[in-house]
């Protein structure tokens, strides 16, 4: 049976370096964040992201994140694939970020050892937790 879940998460880190960039093209880029979890998700994760930041002030990223934690109450730990692209990503102000997850297949440990799931997140600068919903099942 699939639970519909939501909650919010903050970053509390973000250190982000620039690996590759060429002249009036794109630039390769890599972030290593971290983020709290309340709601559906309760727990820490760690994530990589590697992002492509275009010409035309645009981004597209994946990602991997190990959250650390609970889910239903279930404690465990697991990964979550992330996907996803920024509008105005030049912006320090001004840019949004959509983004969907997916539950790594077999990447989940104690009470979450069997967790499959999707879930979204549409996150913007002036936010101070963004709003996630998380689609999962327990096996």
């Amino acid at each position: 049976m699939t639970i519909h879940g939501s909650g919010a998460f903050s970053f509390t880190g973000w250190e982000e370096a620039t690996y590759s960039e060429a002249s009036e093209g794109s630039k390769l880029a890599s972030a290593k964040v971290t983020n709290d979890f309340h709601g559906a998700i309760e727990g820490s994760g760690t994530l990589t992201y590697i992002l492509v930041y275009l010409p035309d002030g645009k981004a597209v990223f994946t990602g991997y994140e190990q959250i650390v934690g609970s889910v239903g109450g279930r404690r465990g730990s697991f990964v979550l694939f992330h996907e996803g692209r920024v509008e105005n990503a030049t912006s320090p102000t001004d840019f949004v970020v959509t983004t969907n997850m997916t539950v790594v297949p077999g990447s989940g440990s104690g009470a979450l050892a069997h967790l499959t799931g999707n879930g979204s997140f549409i996150g913007r600068h002036e936010d101070t937790e963004t709003r996630y919903s998380f689609d999962y099942e327990i096996g």
